[in-house]
């Protein structure tokens, strides 16, 4: 990053030992700690650095997270940290800080595809749906000027290392999300949509259009500071998805 010293493999290597015995005392290392099944593609990284190490073939998830981590790190070095991995699993078996049970378990011939990740993402919703730094915001309630966070939010932002999630609910009448009474009520409220037809099955089905953002000026809820002088390091994302398809396109960058 810029504006900040480069660290060498062998630093590199005894923070990830730091971090993996739970030694590391920073606070996004003691956020990470507290995550558990979270952590899963930190957990993914780390067996895949330890199966390039081995010399097995890499599974299409593992792909393209040493791909990433490539982009850095050389693959001499990855096999370093595949080595550091596995002697913190050899010690401290499934207790091995940050790396969740189901990649510290699982053997170094067994690879973990996106199959896998996909099969065992319910614990994770789970246990980020029950953190107090994640929250699901209402579109509707938040048009009514509700505010985004409170004081347990904040006190949670503050505990874990200063990392949180805040993502908006599906609104009512989309075709897979809100529950089947709201989609029913906002249905007969509104009627058919203009630009909707209908399926056999009863699916709606809209007509494509295109769409386009020009994002102009924001506004600041609450200053951070974090650029010093009282400025703030701004970041922005805007996505799109459809309820008719799987991909998703978004754009993210930042300013002063």
């Amino acid at each position: 990053m810029t504006g900040r010293a480069e660290t060498t493999p062998e630093e590199r290597l005894a923070r990830l030992k730091g971090l993996l015995t739970g030694t590391r005392g920073t606070r996004a290392a003691q956020a990470l700690r507290s995550s558990g099944a979270g952590n899963v593609l930190i957990g993914a990284l780390l067996h895949a650095a330890d199966r390039l190490r081995a010399g097995h073939q890499a599974t299409d998830l593992e792909q393209k997270l040493l791909a990433v981590l490539r982009t850095k790190v050389p693959d001499a070095e990855i096999r370093e940290w595949g080595r550091v991995y596995r002697e913190a699993v050899n010690q401290l078996g499934e207790n091995v800080a940050v790396v969740p049970r189901a990649l510290s378990t699982r053997p170094v011939a067994s690879g973990y595809s996106f199959s896998d990740l996909r099969s065992g993402w319910g614990p994770v919703v789970a246990e980020t749906m029950a953190r107090k730094n994640a929250r699901v915001v209402s579109r509707e309630i938040l048009a009514a000027g509700a505010p985004v966070e409170d004081a347990d939010f904040i006190a949670a932002l503050l505990d874990n290392g200063g990392l949180g999630a805040v993502g908006f609910d599906r609104p009512r009448g989309t075709l897979n999300g809100g529950s089947a009474a709201s989609e029913q009520m906002a249905g007969e409220a509104e009627g058919p949509a203009e630009d909707a037809q209908t399926e056999s099955d009863g699916r709606a089905v809209y007509r494509e259009f295109r769409a386009k953002l020009e994002l102009e000026n924001f506004y600041v809820h609450r200053e951070v500071g974090d650029q010093g002088g009282g400025r703030d390091e701004i970041y922005w994302l805007a996505s799109s998805g459809s309820d008719l398809a799987n991909p998703h396109t978004g754009r993210e960058s930042s300013g002063p």
